[in-house]
């Protein structure tokens, strides 16, 4: 690549990441001041907004910048631990797979974080109970 054209990539691509958190933040303002309240339990798949975020983190797809999360521990009606979930098949000891009613579900156990029940757009589903505790087994012991 000529110094001219990789300079160009990289104007381009940093003019890009900066329009990305620019609409992430115009939707993070309207979340934040949103005062809708949204009834959750554990167990429950939520399509919710995480964000663009930094890094390796799991970003929100959209305009709403959303992507499916498995609420793991309900803390009060504000707040909750919630894993990201995708639809790729991925391998490693931070991934369990499973497919629920036809449905396949990836959940990156390296992405537990607290969120806001702010953050909740529309409910998806529910997973198994038996399948739900197999997960927190295998949180768990990643914890220890």
């Amino acid at each position: 690549m000529k110094m001219k054209s990789c300079y160009t990539f990289f104007m381009n691509r940093k003019d890009q990441i900066f329009k990305t958190f620019v609409a992430w933040i115009k939707v993070k303002i309207q979340t934040q001041l949103s005062d809708r309240v949204q009834y959750f339990q554990e167990g429950e798949i939520w399509w919710v907004s995480l964000g663009q975020n930094v890094g390796y983190e799991a970003n929100g797809k959209n305009e709403k910048f959303e992507r499916p999360v498995l609420i793991i521990k309900r803390f009060n009606k504000d707040s909750f631990w919630g894993l990201s979930i995708s639809s790729q098949k991925k391998l490693g000891p931070y991934y369990y797979s499973t497919t629920t009613k036809d449905v396949f579900y990836c959940f990156n156990l390296s992405q537990l974080r607290i969120l806001s029940s702010k953050r909740l757009i529309r409910h998806m589903t529910e997973l198994p109970k038996d399948e739900f505790h197999t997960l927190r087994t295998l949180l768990s012991n990643i914890l220890r």
